[in-house]
């Protein structure tokens, strides 16, 4: 007896089964490249890879230390005496700038050292940062919102050099210098970080950004240029097998909640979720170390000026 044949609706349920399936796929994966911090590898293609020479991210700085002493010099001369004696410790790491590589192998900044300074990987907001954590924390959902429409776009990102996966920053400050396009993106944001009087503005070393790291990538182990900032992380969007390590010490984020670190400690982060989880999406702010001196932090400024324009200005202020 032949085998009896497949009824037409047999057929019918097989073919709409798999449109279904079909369906739901092409609808995961959209879900996925839509959720706020995911960029898309048609906007990646987009995006410019960090390419500046003079990137303290990317680079040494040689010509920074080479400057640093002339430009205390200048700094020490125009104040005729005055201050002097509150300056000595930085006289000194100056003095010394080509010596701060040789500190811990766990903390060496590899640009400048100011010793004297307490020391740690890790810092907690109860320590000396409680006005910054509360005005970040409290605006968070101004600051998620804000993120998740400059996410959707594609100008204003830079892609940074990682040996895998993809590293997205947008620059509110870049090595102290304001980024104006990308401020005026964010007004809510911008007045919330208007707010901390603390945070590194005019002076090479100071960064804010949100910064955005996706599935599979591995930012490797360094050091960053210096020690006189603390690195404050707000969680925006963070999945949970994401990670930055600094020190030896494993911390996570959290959406909503900020940490701070010493980035002169030697850090890495990781995301190593799955290619369909969302991006670990951050706002980071770059901090003064609290136990830099009003004196000291305005000699830094001109010893490390955002730009020769800034550095030029600020000589003849004072002159």
């Amino acid at each position: 007896m032949l085998p009896s044949m497949p009824h037409v609706d047999d057929f019918m349920s097989i073919a709409v089964s798999l449109i279904v399936l079909i369906a739901g796929i092409i609808h995961l994966l959209l879900k996925n490249n839509n959720r706020p911090g995911y960029l898309t590898a048609s906007a990646e293609d987009t995006f410019e890879n960090c390419k500046s020479p003079d990137c303290v991210r990317c680079y040494r700085y040689k010509h920074v230390k080479t400057d640093a002493n002339q430009k205390f010099r200048t700094y020490c001369n125009i104040l005729d005496g005055n201050a002097h004696s509150e300056l000595a410790r930085v006289k000194n790491a100056i003095m010394e700038v080509e010596e701060c590589e040789k500190q811990s192998e766990l903390q060496r900044p590899n640009v400048f050292y100011l010793k004297g300074l307490r020391s740690g990987p890790v810092w907690s907001e109860r320590d000396i940062f409680s006005k910054v954590n509360k005005i970040l924390c409290d605006g968070f959902s101004d600051i998620r919102n804000e993120f998740v429409l400059i996410s959707r776009r594609q100008s204003g990102w830079v892609k940074n050099v990682t040996p895998t996966g993809s590293w997205f920053v947008f620059s509110l400050i870049n090595q102290g210098q304001y980024v104006r396009e990308n401020c005026d993106k964010v007004p809510e944001t911008m007045k919330l970080l208007q707010n901390i009087p603390s945070m590194v503005e005019d002076n090479l070393f100071g960064n804010v950004c949100f910064s955005v790291i996706e599935p599979g990538t591995h930012i490797t182990p360094h050091y960053g240029p210096c020690n006189i900032r603390l690195r404050c992380h707000l969680g925006l969007i963070c999945p949970p097998a994401c990670t930055l390590t600094v020190g030896q010490k494993k911390l996570t984020w959290d959406e909503g909640k900020c940490f701070f670190f010493d980035d002169s400690f030697l850090h890495e982060a990781e995301h190593s979720g799955s290619r369909f989880d969302p991006s670990r999406s951050i706002l980071l702010v770059d901090l003064w170390h609290p136990d830099i001196t009003e004196q000291e932090k305005d000699a830094l400024n001109f010893v490390f000026p955002s730009s020769p324009t800034s550095y030029e200005d600020r000589r003849k202020k004072m002159s």
